[in-house]
């Protein structure tokens, strides 16, 4: 399958507290296989356009100003980092 390109507003349906953040800024939580295989289809479907965009990653600072913890879309993020994604859009908390 095709790398997914790095265009956001494909993917994301932004909201007025969405920022957009490094990768390596972001703490996911731990990988589960069958939630990062329906991320990836729902991105792709996005991608495609026959699927609503989602809202940006949901996150908490780590009280250093910069780095995040995933509350949720960490499958999201899994398959941003497959794509080679510099940054991705997220909701601090």
């Amino acid at each position: 399958m095709a790398k997914l390109p790095h265009d956001l507003d494909l993917f994301f349906a932004r909201t007025e507290g969405a920022i957009e953040v490094s990768l390596s800024d972001l703490f996911p939580m731990p990988p589960l296989p069958d939630k990062i295989s329906k991320a990836r289809q729902n991105m792709n479907l996005a991608y495609e356009g026959l699927k609503n965009k989602r809202g940006p990653l949901t996150v908490k600072s780590r009280g250093d100003g910069k780095t995040y913890d995933i509350m949720k879309g960490s499958s999201t993020y899994e398959v941003a980092k497959e794509n080679s994604w510099p940054s991705i859009l997220v909701e601090p908390e």
